[in-house]
């Protein structure tokens, strides 16, 4: 190979291209149409990303998704069109032919001059739109770099094909034609399941250009996709090659036939040894995350358990069945979703294998996630244009192992996918699950059967979510608990009797990990009495009236003794401290625990002299406990009503709090927050009695203790027990010393916060568009870290963490986040000029009757009747004119939204019409330059006279 050579054959080509402004015309468009893919479509505003996903996979026409590959081939075939044609068209390829030079240094040279002149033309794209991104919002230039590289990739493979069209013909309309339709095959293979079905479809859409490129749309640098784009490449170089050289072939009688035959298998040789390499690059992939946040990698812990899973049968099988169009606030979750299935394929060297359909509604997928799953649409709610609607859309997820398969996963805007992917393989993989005991209390976790009209309340989603990693079984403490379990699962442990009592104290201190939550005061759970309140009888009030009557509760005083802690059941803790202000309806009994108010309160304490002895206890002083994996990463926890616990001073027991409130708390007693009647609490008091204390509390904590000479004996073991006499006479026993007793427990003081409400809460997400407020609350998440921790399952503890963020469109948000608000605050008022409104017609109808009431003129009988008539009447009247306002007020926010809707819309097109008509304007100036350039050098010498 001579480089002289090939450098000057590279210099002739690519000055050639740029010589004139027909070159800078066809970047100009490449660029126009980049643009004008990424940022003009609806889906770059609605999906509020800052990064190239409307131009990476697709825009749709007709039904077609058509992305960067499309427009390639409207571009490439304009560069390769004249590397050979133009050459015979002219009569220069006699020229390059006798020159000393190898047929691989004219191909080469030729190759990397349309490699220059696409990575120019990618350049200015490159540039122009990362400048769009960045007047935007901030764009993830790892994850922009990285799609462009990708970008580069499909050039680089489209212009090998297309050379080969231009070596066929001398006439260029023919060479941009053919190398149009030759790239063609890799280009609609993206679509091969719509032409094709799913079977062969599938296989087909494996070798597309698009599937190829999705890892670097991603953000992620895949090895097997650069080994297949270069592959490619190769082969076409080498036809190109063969095509070049058959001046050398022998004539004659059948010599130019079987030399094409010899090179025909060649070529066919090298396919098959290209699409083998490629096989092994995709089995045993080297992958990089470019993306600023690491938002594709798997975390440590996650890639050392999957290399470390076993299954029966291998490979486990993943389906997903995705929508490919979901509404906004389902974009991150669908990304996130694809980019999970990706990196866990390719982390599990073929022990896993991951199937995507692209899924809508009453399509062939459909049928088939209903057929072999039973997985139908999940109607979403969602706010489209400022109106509430139900979206039907697919996020589901199958995860099977020959029989071991698990119920089908629907991920929603909040599920922690790695999580849920990562535990469901384990659950399908040969390995013994851990067991859960769950202690039957009157909380009825476990759910619970009405005696009275023989209807049943469902069991608690907390087990449901257990129920995916963990064996749970029921616990009758009525009889001794001789089972050893990885876990008891205690809710609410005071609302049995004394001797069911008795048996779960002697489980405990026999050494079984024990999960205690207990609630002074559980709102939401009416059938669990709170910690010093009496238990309610079976039936409820009815049953009270017939006499029935609760059996008493044990005493769980000694149960605290045991723990070393102090814990004051008739005390509920509150804390002035709400992160939503939007929310005005949380009484402070409500306590929300997060770090962020531990930092504005030490701030507070710094700026005040007065607290100088306070600071050194202050400093350090955190929400959640970042030394123990319990607490550690977990952001935000409510708990509703809840009590506090302490260590004894003399106790021995490791004490570590978990969850700890700030020092605006205080107490309230049970007799003041509840309004007591004969018949027992009729409700919480609008106004309770509460203490200041200015003190924080601990409201979790992990014990671990020992006690010695304990036994794990129940109360009727005990009465066999040999009496003092007979244990003199046993000498071997008298020699023994006490054995001591390890206990482990994590105590928390509130059961309401596993309620139903917080696992919807997580679905939902924190990033909720269609939600006016976004709770952040990490409820779900410490009770399962609470089950492993004491478990010893570790595994995903620190998986459940990850939380990937995406860069949005900030300065879209900026300038819309006043209408936002305005029409925020317009229904507010709506709502609050309405209540106010019912609520004076209310008064005016209490008004009216009290006023009967007060006559003197009429009799009672007559009074009684005027009072039920005019009651009836005025309520008709009341419920009308009540619809009536709500129709009104409903008429006033339908007409707020539509226009905070059209100025967000008028926003977003304005900065449309920039985003696409302004990137193509560098390369039209130099192109304009290039031409004024040019047109005085022609001008240079010629006499005015033969000027026009």
């Amino acid at each position: 190979m001579k480089i002289n050579v090939l450098t000057a054959i590279f210099k002739r080509n690519f000055v050639s291209y740029f010589s004139t402004p027909t070159g800078y015309l066809f970047i100009c468009a490449f660029v126009l149409l980049c643009s004008t893919a990424a940022f003009w479509t609806p889906n770059f505003f609605n999906n509020n990303l800052a990064n190239l996903d409307q131009l990476s996979w697709g825009f749709e026409i007709l039904g077609v998704k058509l992305g960067f590959p499309f427009i390639m081939l409207v571009f490439i075939p304009s560069i390769t069109m004249g590397i050979w044609a133009d050459e015979r068209r002219q009569g220069t390829d006699e020229l390059l032919l006798t020159i000393p030079a190898s047929d691989a240094d004219v191909v080469l040279g030729k190759y990397f001059a349309a490699s220059a002149t696409f990575t120019v033309s990618l350049i200015f794209s490159l540039f122009c739109n990362l400048m769009v991104l960045r007047w935007l919002g901030n764009p993830d230039v790892g994850l922009f770099l990285c799609t462009y590289l990708g970008y580069w990739f499909i050039g680089l493979t489209m212009l090998s094909i297309g050379m080969v069209a231009s070596f066929l013909t001398s006439n260029l309309t023919v060479a941009y034609i053919l190398g149009a339709a030759f790239n063609c095959p890799l280009v609609f293979a993206s679509v091969s399941e719509t032409l094709f079905g799913s079977l062969w479809g599938g296989e087909l859409k494996q070798l597309s250009l698009s599937e190829r490129f999705n890892d670097f749309g991603r953000g992620v640098i895949s090895l097997s996709s650069v080994v297949y784009f270069i592959l490619i490449a190769v082969v076409m170089l080498y036809v190109c090659l063969a095509l070049i050289g058959r001046r050398h072939w022998a004539t004659g009688r059948g010599g130019e036939a079987s030399l094409g035959l010899h090179y025909c298998s060649r070529a066919v040789s090298l396919i098959a040894i290209a699409i083998g390499v490629t096989a092994i690059f995709g089995r045993f992939d080297v992958r990089f995350d470019a993306t600023s946040e690491r938002i594709n990698e798997l975390a440590p812990q996650t890639k050392q358990y999957l290399a470390s899973l076993k299954f029966e049968h291998p490979p486990a099988l993943i389906e997903a069945f995705i929508s490919p169009e979901v509404p906004e606030s389902y974009i991150a979750a669908r990304l996130n979703l694809i980019s999970a299935l990706k990196e866990i394929q390719s982390s599990c060297g073929g022990k896993v294998q991951v199937v995507v359909h692209d899924t809508a509604p009453l399509s062939e997928e459909s049928a088939l996630a209903e057929k072999k799953y039973d997985i139908r649409p999940f109607n979403a709610t969602v706010r489209d244009r400022g109106t509430v609607v139900r979206k039907s859309l697919f996020m589901h997820v199958a995860v099977s192992c020959g029989l071991q398969r698990i119920p089908p996963l629907f991920v929603d805007r909040g599920t922690p996918i790695e999580y849920e992917l990562v535990r469901s393989l384990g659950t399908v993989a040969t390995q013994r699950r851990k067991k859960i005991g769950v202690l039957q209390t009157d909380a009825q976790v476990m759910g619970r059967a009405n005696v009275m009209d023989s209807s049943g309340a469902p069991k608690w989603p907390m087990i449901s979510e257990l129920e995916k990693q963990y064996d749970v079984v029921s616990v009758n403490p009525t009889q001794p608990i001789a089972e050893k379990f990885d876990v008891l699962l205690a809710v609410q442990p005071s609302a049995i009797g004394a001797d069911e009592m008795a048996n779960f104290i002697a489980c405990v201190k026999g050494g079984q990990p024990t999960a205690i939550f207990e609630d002074p005061l559980p709102v939401f759970v009416p059938g669990a009495p709170g910690t010093s309140m009496p238990r309610k009888a079976p039936g409820g009030m009815q049953a009270m009236m017939m006499g029935m009557r609760a059996t008493p509760k044990g005493d769980i005083s000694p149960l605290f003794q045991m723990l070393g802690v102090n814990y004051a059941g008739e005390r509920v803790i509150w804390q002035d401290y709400n992160p939503y202000p939007k929310n005005t309806q949380f009484p402070v009994e409500f306590v929300i625990v997060d770090q962020g108010e531990f930092a504005a309160e030490e701030k507070a304490e710094k700026t005040d002299a007065k607290a100088g002895e306070e600071q050194d206890a202050s400093n350090g002083r955190l929400a959640f406990n970042p030394s123990n994996p319990i607490s550690s990463g977990v952001q935000q926890v409510m708990l509703l009503y809840p009590g506090s616990i302490s260590k004894l001073n003399a106790a021995s027991t490791e004490f570590s709090p978990l969850v700890i409130t700030s020092r605006r708390s205080g107490f309230a007693t049970i007799n003041n927050l509840l309004d007591m009647t004969p018949f027992g609490p009729r409700g919480i008091k609008p106004n309770p009695t509460r203490s200041m204390t200015s003190r924080d509390y601990v409201l979790a904590a992990e014990i671990r203790g020992k006690i010695a000479g304990e036994t794990n004996a129940s109360p009727e073991e005990k009465k066999n027990e040999k009496t003092p006499d007979d244990a003199k006479s046993d000498k071997s026993k008298t020699a023994e010393k006490p054995k001591e007793t390890e206990f482990h427990a994590v105590f928390v003081g509130d059961i309401d916060m596993l309620t139903e409400d917080f696992f919807r809460i997580r679905e939902l997400g924190r990033d909720n568009p269609d939600m006016d407020i976004n709770f952040d609350f990490d409820n779900v998440t410490f009770m399962l870290n609470v089950v492993d921790q004491l478990s010893g399952d570790t595994r995903f503890i620190d998986i459940r963490k990850r939380r990937p963020k995406y860069r949005t469109l900030t300065r879209i948000e900026r300038e819309t986040a006043p209408y936002r608000r305005e029409a925020a605050q317009a229904n507010e008022q709506f709502e609050a000029e309405m209540n106010k409104n019912i609520e004076n017609l209310k008064k005016a109808l209490q008004d009216k009757l009290d006023e009967l009431r007060a006559r003197k003129d009429i009799s009672d009988s007559q009074k009684v009747t005027e009072l039920s008539l005019t009651t009836e009447y005025e309520s008709k009247k009341l419920e009308q004119t009540t619809e009536k306002l709500r129709r009104e007020s409903e008429q006033k926010r339908n007409e707020v939204e539509t226009r905070r809707d059209l100025k967000i819309r008028s926003v977003q097109d304005w900065y449309k019409m920039w985003a696409v008509f302004l990137p193509p304007l560098p390369p039209l100036a130099v192109g304009v330059a290039v031409f004024l350039r040019r047109r005085s050098q022609e001008r240079l010498g010629v006499s005015r006279s033969r000027m026009r």
